[in-house]
């Protein structure tokens, strides 16, 4: 599964020292594995996606009031 992301990361430019490994229902043990296999960042749930909060919960008007200022801004 490395050699594959090592060719994805050669062909598209992307740079595994600045990305995360994002567990959802996984244990600690598991996300220290992934952790030493790919040599990336741990992050936790919820992301930002473009300025966007991702959640498994519906997001509220208050997540979006920051990303809808930004595009009034422009």
């Amino acid at each position: 599964m490395k050699l594959l992301l090592y060719i994805y990361e050669i062909m598209s430019g992307l740079n595994f020292s600045k990305s995360e490994i994002v567990m959802i229902n996984g244990d600690a043990d598991m996300e220290k594995q992934f952790f030493n296999l790919f040599n990336c960042q741990v992050g936790k749930f919820s992301i930002k996606y473009l300025g966007v909060p991702v959640s498994p919960i519906r997001l509220h008007i208050a997540d979006w009031v920051p990303w809808l200022k930004r595009i009034i801004k422009n």
